[in-house]
């Protein structure tokens, strides 16, 4: 397995999880405060940007013919 499947495998599944449970936390205890709305929207962020990353990792794994 190439360093990039293993990035592709393991990232983007794991940035789709986070991204759900902040929805689901987000749903049962709304944040009261501004800055608990701000930290769940920068943790949904970061949590984009992990599958972001394992998408890219992805495509270039499937450009490389593996």
């Amino acid at each position: 397995m190439t360093k990039s499947r293993f990035v592709a495998v393991t990232t983007a599944p794991v940035g789709l999880i986070l991204i759900m449970l902040a929805i689901v936390s987000i749903v049962i205890t709304p944040p009261a405060t501004e800055a608990a709305r701000r930290g769940m929207g920068q943790f949904m962020q970061a949590s984009l940007a992990l599958v972001c990353v394992g998408a890219t990792a992805a495509a270039i794994d499937h450009e490389r013919g593996y």
